[in-house]
């Protein structure tokens, strides 16, 4: 019982945040959003994803859960490198503009007046 709570709890928060982010409505929080609510729905009826893993053709329904978290992990993933290459680019623009703007002639250089 005592995990099942914490479990609960944990998924609860993750459901919370990807709420609080809706705003941005993007993909990785509608997916999210959806396996949090499958988790706390198997985490209180275990027996249920037994069942539904055996109609799949898995063994157990842990096992079931463990193979649907590693795309899922996997798309998190990419969405997080997806995002930071974007900013990455953005700051090398960033840079970049401001190098050529800051720039001086090389006669500048040696007559600072």
């Amino acid at each position: 019982m005592i995990m099942k709570l914490l479990l609960t709890a944990a998924l609860v928060s993750v459901l919370f945040y990807h709420l609080a982010h809706a705003r941005r409505r993007s993909w990785i929080n509608l997916v999210a959003v959806i396996a949090s609510v499958c988790g706390i729905f198997f985490v209180w009826n275990p027996q249920l994803s037994n069942d539904l893993a055996e109609v799949l053709g898995i063994g157990r329904g842990a096992d079931m859960v463990f193979y649907l978290a590693i795309p899922i992990s996997a798309a998190f993933f990419l969405g997080i490198h997806v995002r930071l290459q974007d900013q990455q680019d953005m700051i090398t623009e960033l840079v970049r503009n401001l190098a050529i703007t800051d720039a001086r002639r090389p006669d500048a250089l040696n007559n600072p007046t």
